[in-house]
């Protein structure tokens, strides 16, 4: 039985679709095609994988890392919507899709809610 307080071994997986690698503490299974996070809640949703990853090597998600235990998340490069500037996201940017940076995104929510607050 392991220790409580002992980190479970991590095995490293490929996402079939975008091609990212991530970690989680079961070991991958020979001939069974495993998906990242963000490519299946895509695939659930009915998106075609061509289309998922098209999108995803677009925003350069090829290398990109996710680990499951360990808390890492897959960050992609962007541009801001609003000021033009380069920023990253954890999720990947669509065409069409409103990308704020930290700073404008910050501003638009001060602006929003006249003191800060996120409004919850």
């Amino acid at each position: 039985m392991k220790d409580s307080a002992q980190t479970p071994r991590l095995y490293a997986h490929r996402c079939a679709v975008c091609g990212c690698e991530w970690r989680t503490p079961f070991p991958p299974k020979k001939g069974i095609q495993v998906h990242c996070t963000s490519c299946h809640a895509r695939l659930v949703a009915g998106d075609p994988p061509d289309e998922i990853r098209r999108d995803a090597h677009r925003a350069g998600a090829a290398g990109a890392v996710q680990e499951y235990m360990g808390k890492k998340r897959t960050v992609y490069d962007a541009v801001c919507t609003s000021c033009g500037g380069a920023c990253r996201v954890p999720f990947v940017p669509l065409e069409g899709q409103e990308i704020l940076c930290r700073s404008c995104y910050r501003a638009r929510r001060h602006d929003e809610n006249g003191d800060g607050s996120c409004g919850l």
